[in-house]
């Protein structure tokens, strides 16, 4: 066997297993180097679908189509992995023909593996192609990659990677050792950010320009492609091919929008924008086209139908919309942190768990958005927090609601008088609950606590809250409202211990402050107050693909 290790990903492998009890085919996703095989994912499909190259559009560079899985499958070449159940229904790995022993890793383990052993290059740039108007299919010509009009520029790294460079024995490792003081804590230098070049004239032409007029009636239109691609690379690899592997990448999202297209006319053509999504279980990114000129709500189908099908998604979440893409270029447009509790250590609980909010949020507090709420604003805070929650994870796009805006909301449902709106008046986990199923048709489970000291025995409600639905939660009481996002939880003593994000913070969005003086941070039984009694509001994650 040529590789010393084979590493399969637990929530694979579990996936794996369910999917060829129900007798499910398809491909599996690896990436390699010289010594490790890891497998990361599986896409469904049968032998009769397109060509293995077609589904390695879905992959950045450096992952592979390496093998199959279903009842019967049979790898083809050496390198080749299949995975079968045997008689006994149990599940079997072979590499090539041979049965072989394999690993299971955490999706962790395998994120770190990756971290240490390859250089992820984010790529951009925009490629203007010119295609002749009429009612065939629309096609990216395949010139748009020739070698002698592309260049990757490394402009930290000061490097110009074209056909002709030549950098001997150096590998991409060496890429590194200039920014090492700019490593992250797990080890891996980040992204490593590139601009695709492309040549605007002939560089054969050495004497006088000349000007060629060629008369042609066909029409054309200028057809723009934003890039923006995520390229893998191993470290060992030889510095001088790095530019056929970022070229190679380039050539899968050329064929991926030329797929997008396929479903388009020339009259109603959306370019292509092509995204990144990393679904649960899986420690990489996945690569969709969507049309420009279709709306997710357009897509639905396509999402519900190809994709959640494709990479045995449950269509009860929506992970393929447009919101839930990875930013490979982000933005610096908001002004408010988000995900404060990242960073923060465990707190220290024998045989202690730790349930946490799942996705993004953002931290809104008082005296943001120009508002004086100081002393009556926590609970419309806490509120706008858990809506922030619903919008990051594509569950809604309506826009973050003002004090106001929650007032008039209230007033509507007949829950306040007209002369609520604009008043300094607090609001409780009750208003929050009927907001929520008001402005975004989301529901709630509302518990009631007697007083805070019992607080700490709803451990274990409040850890199944996050396991099942994994949404913040809004806790009122005592005159005060602060938001839950996470329990530390032990099965054995039945300690708790609460993430607290507090939205009476005054200051200015610096997340060192916020952590160290416990803005947002782990909380035990005493922070409630004792005799006060308490109620929370639970969203209630809905089911929409």
């Amino acid at each position: 066997m040529r590789f010393q290790q084979v590493l399969i990903v637990k929530p694979l492998l579990e996936k794996l297993e369910s999917g060829l009890k129900q007798a499910k085919t398809g491909l599996l996703v690896t990436w390699n180097n010289d010594d490790i095989l890891l497998v990361t994912g599986c896409l469904q499909c049968s032998e009769k679908d397109e060509p293995k190259v077609q589904f390695q559009n879905f992959l950045p560079g450096g992952f592979h189509i390496g093998g199959r899985f279903g009842t019967s499958c049979k790898s083809i070449d050496d390198d080749e992995i299949s995975v079968q159940l045997n008689e006994e229904k149990n599940v079997l790995v072979k590499l090539s023909s041979n049965v072989i022993q394999y690993e299971v890793v955490a999706s962790k383990e395998a994120s770190e593996l990756l971290d240490s052993s390859t250089i992820q290059f984010c790529v951009k740039g925009n490629l203007t192609t010119t295609l002749p108007v009429g009612n065939g299919l629309i096609q990216i010509p395949s010139e748009i990659l020739s070698n002698r009009n592309l260049a990757f520029c490394l402009e930290e790294k000061k490097l110009l990677l074209h056909d002709a460079s030549d950098f001997q024995t150096t590998t991409c490792e060496s890429l590194l050792e200039k920014t090492k003081g700019k490593q992250t804590v797990s080890g891996s230098s980040g992204p490593v950010k590139c601009k695709i070049l492309r040549r605007t004239s002939c560089h054969e032409t050495k004497y006088v320009p000349t000007i060629e007029c060629n008369q042609n009636d066909q029409k054309v239109v200028k057809f723009p492609l934003c890039i923006e691609m995520l390229s893998y690379v191993n470290k060992t690899l030889p510095l001088n091919k790095l530019y056929d592997e970022l070229r190679n990448s380039l050539s899968r999202q050329i064929n991926s929008f030329n797929s997008c297209l396929r479903k388009e006319t020339r009259i109603k053509c959306g370019v292509p924008k092509f995204l990144y999504f990393q679904p649960y279980g899986w420690c990489h990114p996945i690569a969709i086209s969507y049309p420009s000129n279709k709306s997710d709500t357009d897509l639905l189908d396509f999402r519900k139908n190809t994709l959640h099908s494709t990479f045995l998604v449950p269509d009860t979440k929506p992970v393929f919309r447009r919101k839930n893409a990875i930013a490979l270029f982000p933005n610096k447009e908001s002004l408010l942190l988000a995900n404060t509790h990242i960073g923060l250590p465990t707190p220290r609980i024998p045989d202690g768990k730790l349930f946490l909010v799942k996705g993004n949020y953002d931290y809104h507090h008082y005296m943001q958005d120009r508002m004086d709420d100081n002393g009556w604003g926590c609970a419309y805070r806490s509120l706008q927090t858990l809506i922030s929650w619903f919008r990051n994870q594509a569950y809604t796009e309506e826009k973050i609601p003002t004090h106001k805006e929650i007032q008039q909301i209230l007033v509507d449902v007949g829950d306040k008088p007209k002369e609520f709106v604009g008043t300094r008046k607090w609001i409780g986990s009750i208003e929050v609950s009927a907001v929520l199923n008001q402005y975004l048709g989301i529901t709630s489970k509302i518990m009631f606590v007697s007083q805070g000291s019992e607080l700490t025995n709803r451990g274990r409600e409040l850890a199944m809250h996050f396991t099942n639905q994994g949404t913040p939660i809004m806790i009122g009481g005592g005159v005060l409202a602060h938001t839950i996002l996470g329990v530390c939880f032990s099965e054995t003593t039945g300690e708790t211990r609460f993430l607290i994000l507090d939205p009476h913070y005054t200051g200015g969005e610096d997340l060192k402050v916020i952590q160290d003086k416990g803005w947002c941070g782990w909380k035990g039984p005493n922070f409630w107050n004792q005799t006060a009694y308490y109620n929370l509001c639970l969203p209630q994650v809905p089911e929409m693909c």
